[in-house]
């Protein structure tokens, strides 16, 4: 299923199945990943299986729906897929995957990293608390090309697997944003203007800021 947040004619949410039909096709899922493995702006959706081949969709503003793409090695169909993780584990700005396996018998893990650098741009925001640790569950808008993006650092997505600290924005062709902005989870806001690009920003939270 992938429901999707609308609002009936009365003003009241309601979440809608819009899976397309090759999304909606059963398997035996583990962990699900959304990140923007290429860079382009828009975020991928990533899922493994146990057993069976692992899948990933897209969905750019010249698509329909949410198409299903090819993996590569990543689609790994004899794998006994548990956890999966998505960080820039090289810090080349690209993301990349790393994949459990092993439910009854030992397999090894998979890191698998992007076939070639497209040379789309991005930027990385880490947020961090008063005392230094990740900021989880603070959350990250950046604007860019008229595009607004969000991201949550979120405590935790999927099957014995956590995802790293870090809001990952892909821009594309884009060299420039026009603003970031932080939120922590007690409301302090921090908007960062104008960030440079093709690096990781540390972001302590302000001190002395009332939300």
């Amino acid at each position: 299923r992938l429901y999707v947040q609308e609002e009936d004619a009365s003003g009241c949410v309601r979440f809608v199945n819009r899976a397309p039909a090759a999304m909606a096709v059963p398997s035996r899922i583990r962990t699900v990943i959304v990140a923007d493995w290429d860079n382009d702006g828009y975020e991928e959706i990533f899922w493994n299986n146990i057993p069976g081949s692992n899948r990933l969709f897209r969905r750019l503003p010249t698509d329909d729906d949410w198409v299903q793409v090819h993996a590569g090695d990543a689609e790994d169909a004899g794998g006994y897929g548990t956890g999966a993780g998505v960080g820039d584990f090289d810090g080349d700005g690209r993301l990349e995957l790393l994949v459990s396996h092993g439910e009854s018998s030992a397999q090894p893990l998979s890191y698998f990293h992007p076939a070639a650098d497209n040379g789309n741009h991005w930027i990385r925001i880490f947020p961090k608390t008063s005392q230094g640790a990740p900021a989880r569950g603070a959350l990250v808008v950046l604007v860019a090309g008229g595009r607004r993006q969000t991201r949550v650092i979120d405590a935790g997505s999927g099957y014995l697997c956590q995802q790293e600290p870090i809001a990952h924005f892909g821009l594309g062709a884009l060299t420039a944003v026009q603003t970031v902005t932080v939120t922590w989870p007690d409301g302090v806001e921090h908007n960062l203007g104008a960030l440079a690009i093709d690096r990781v920003h540390v972001v302590p939270k302000p001190t002395g800021v009332a939300p």
